[in-house]
């Protein structure tokens, strides 16, 4: 038998790559076949090689779209969405793409809570637990998702390159940062993201900035996250090389020390 051999053509409903992958080799199968035309009969081909989670999936489709490959090839596409796991800023940049685009081709781009709660559902790894801990106002909003996504994972490097000073450099710290980022500030009601700014007011306190140009760059050590030291590096706050923070009193518009 012509075609790919049939024990390859098997469709479990894994990702986005599985996907894409079982359909151009239905694609190529149907064509050596001489079915590239027969819509129900491809369609019908197709769901005889799903298991597993694309089986029950495909079990509550509506009849027409199991009966036609045209439409069932549509409806696997935007069910296997590509995930984002925040593993770079080039992935978060290609996933705000991605996600912006398909609310364009759904007559949604203007639908901030239509877009929000569908890049929810493209979340994994890191980025899912991330995006777990964002408030209400930040989640529901793709508008300020985005922006908080791509501050996030940013495409500047990460890991901070010591350089030779020409006078003798300061003594090394205790640890040795590894990540680099900006620390973002949210208010309940308020949808504005802020950060804090690498400018201080009077009585060196630290002061909040919507401008992430303005916004202080720090960073900690990998895996110590929960109790991390923030590390400012040189050139941002003379005479300042690390940061803490407590609330100055239970009014948010006070300064922070």
């Amino acid at each position: 038998m012509s075609g790919e051999p049939l024990s390859s053509l098997m469709f479990e409903g894994r990702h986005a790559v599985e996907c894409e992958d079982f359909i151009g080799a239905v694609q190529r199968y149907t064509f050596a076949q001489g079915k590239p035309v027969d819509d129900r009969w491809v369609a019908q081909f197709a769901s005889s090689c799903f298991t597993r989670d694309a089986l029950r999936w495909w079990s509550n489709l509506d009849d027409e779209v199991q009966s036609s490959w045209k439409l069932l090839r549509k409806a696997m596409l935007d069910r296997y969405q590509p995930l984002f796991q925040g593993t770079s800023g080039e992935e978060a940049e290609y996933f705000v793409r991605m996600v912006s685009q398909r609310a364009l081709d759904e007559g949604k781009y203007s639908d901030f809570t239509w877009a929000a709660a569908f890049a929810s559902a493209c979340l994994d790894g890191d980025a899912l637990r991330w995006w777990s801990s964002l408030p209400p106002n930040v989640k529901n909003d793709w508008n300020i998702l985005r922006q908080a996504i791509l501050h996030q994972y940013p495409t500047i490097p990460k890991r901070l390159i010591p350089t030779p000073a020409a006078a003798a450099p300061p003594p090394a710290p205790l640890w040795k940062p590894t990540l680099r980022g900006r620390v973002l500030v949210t208010i309940d009601g308020d949808p504005t993201i802020y950060y804090i700014s690498k400018q201080v007011s009077p009585g060196s306190f630290t002061v909040l900035t919507s401008l992430v140009s303005l916004a202080l760059e720090v960073g900690c050590e990998y895996g110590r996250l929960e109790n991390a030291i923030l590390f400012i590096p040189p050139g941002q706050l003379p005479s300042f090389d690390s940061l803490g923070i407590h609330w100055a009193g239970y009014d948010l518009a006070s300064p922070v020390k």
